[in-house]
């Protein structure tokens, strides 16, 4: 009976190794799961940072593309010089001249190339100068 109870003892004690070891086993499967999900989660991630990065440096190179562009490009204003001498036709002369003067100059130092409307074909009013009236001009000065 001893030799059973011994061998009852001994089957107990593996059974209990064996699910011991089956515990560890799949303690360390998990563990070994969690590292991979873990390690691909985070390349992954940086993988999205660098492509995100790489279209902030395209957008900003095409940013800068543009802002050159835009910078090359004239900014062209139409003159009507009929126009404003219906406006200031009952003004004296020498006051009308020094407004014209002062608008001309105002738009060349902002960077615009004024052209005379007589040399242009089509609908100019969208790019006409904005020449002060002489009425508002009077208006102002009281």
């Amino acid at each position: 009976m001893n030799q059973k109870t011994e061998n009852n003892k001994q089957s107990a004690t593996s059974k209990l190794d064996n699910s011991v070891k089956k515990l560890f086993i799949g303690a360390c499967l998990l563990s070994v799961l969690s590292v991979v999900t873990s390690s691909f989660t985070l390349y992954k991630l940086n993988e999205s940072n660098r492509d995100l990065e790489d279209a902030r440096q395209k957008l900003a190179v095409t940013m800068n593309f543009v802002a050159k562009q835009q910078q090359d490009i004239p900014k062209i204003r139409i003159i009507d010089f009929s126009l404003i001498a219906k406006d200031w036709a009952n003004v004296d002369k020498n006051v009308a001249v020094a407004a014209m003067d002062t608008v001309i100059k105002d738009y060349n130092n902002k960077g615009y190339v004024l052209i005379n409307s007589q040399s242009v074909i089509g609908d100019i009013k969208p790019l006409l100068i904005k020449m002060p009236k002489p009425e508002n001009i009077k208006a102002f000065k009281k």
